[in-house]
């Protein structure tokens, strides 16, 4: 919530030239940690030395960290995590944290992505530059509102309806190998969404991504005609 992303805030000023810093709410429990280039070892007695005062942690920010796997000792009341950077291959941790609204993954070693189902309450997902081929496994995070999949090896999306995805809004396949428009028709399927992108600065553009990188799936109206990308419409 804003809360905790203020304690992120002022936890990230903190950290200005310096490796990690906690950040303590008003009760004197912490609420954000926020390390960067942290060894593994290092941030695992960081968290052993503040672990009695992290019930309270609403936000952990751990860059580039070399972290294989979640650390020991993060409290179950994160809201926010964000864990770029590293090299976790295994999302076996979601299920201990339930009150996620938020998981940054972005560049990590992902190529499963069994365990995701354990996150009830996730709103914003983020597994960019990834080696993610099957996304089948985010069926059903009804909660979803944005997903960012860009630069993975996705080549064709599974079937899947209205119901997998009831209230995501926003979905990013920039930079995948998706080289048909065919492959995208379940993005077609989806209510609530309200832009595909298929191309970024960033990520690089699909092999089916006309010039321009959004791909409404339907109009503001409501109605649902051909794809269009970039204001330009495009056939099936």
């Amino acid at each position: 919530g804003p809360a905790a992303e203020l304690a992120l805030g002022e936890a990230a000023e903190l950290a200005l030239g310096e490796a990690a810093a906690l950040e303590k709410g008003p009760g004197g429990g912490v609420v954000a940690i926020n390390a960067f280039m942290q060894e593994p070892a290092r941030l695992a007695e960081l968290l052993a030395e503040a672990a009695p005062s992290l019930r309270e942690l609403r936000v952990a920010a751990l860059t580039a960290c070399r972290l294989r796997s979640l650390p020991v000792g993060l409290a179950s009341s994160l809201r926010i995590l964000r864990l770029r950077d590293n090299g976790i291959a295994s999302l076996d941790f979601c299920a201990r944290l339930p009150g996620l609204v938020e998981l940054d993954l972005e560049q990590n070693a992902l190529e499963d992505l069994a365990g995701v189902e354990g996150l009830r309450a996730i709103e914003t997902l983020n597994l960019a530059a990834n080696a993610v081929s099957d996304i089948s496994a985010l069926r059903g995070l009804g909660t979803l509102e944005r997903l960012d999949l860009a630069c993975n090896v996705i080549r064709k999306l599974p079937a899947f309806d209205g119901s997998d995805f009831p209230a995501l809004k926003r979905l990013n396949l920039a930079g995948n190998p998706i080289a048909g428009r065919a492959d995208l028709e379940p993005v077609r399927r989806l209510p609530q969404l309200e832009a595909c992108v298929l191309a970024d600065i960033e990520h690089g553009a699909c092999p089916c991504a006309a010039e321009g990188e959004l791909w409404p799936p339907k109009g503001r109206d409501g109605s649902v005609g051909a794809p269009r990308c970039g204001g330009t419409r495009v056939g099936r």
